[in-house]
């Protein structure tokens, strides 16, 4: 999970190849199929992992718009009975085990 500051280097990267994917579709007047987009986005990837590896964890390399739903403050507090995170910020009830939100 990406705390604040991770997240916005993440998503200025992420921005920028798509910027970039725009701008090679404009250029070259091509398709969406015919962009090399997973060659455009590759730097999303791969600050994902450096950030992944610096908090102690290997990452896989994911697809580039999939590591923008690793935003800590997306989701809630650890659950007190498992452990997990609680889906939103707002849940009342932990998704994986049923567990009530502490007051």
């Amino acid at each position: 999970m990406l705390d604040e500051q991770e997240f916005a280097r993440l998503e200025d990267v992420y921005r920028s190849a798509v910027r970039g994917t725009k701008s090679y579709r404009a250029r070259r007047n091509a398709r969406l199929k015919d962009t090399p987009v997973a060659r455009l986005h590759r730097p999303v990837q791969l600050l994902y992992r450096r950030l992944s590896e610096a908090a102690g964890f290997e990452a896989p390399i994911v697809a580039a718009d999939h590591v923008l739903r690793h935003r800590l403050a997306a989701y809630g507090p650890p659950c007190t009975k498992c452990g997990l995170p609680l889906r939103t910020p707002d849940a009342k009830i932990c998704a994986a085990c049923g567990a009530k939100r502490a007051a």
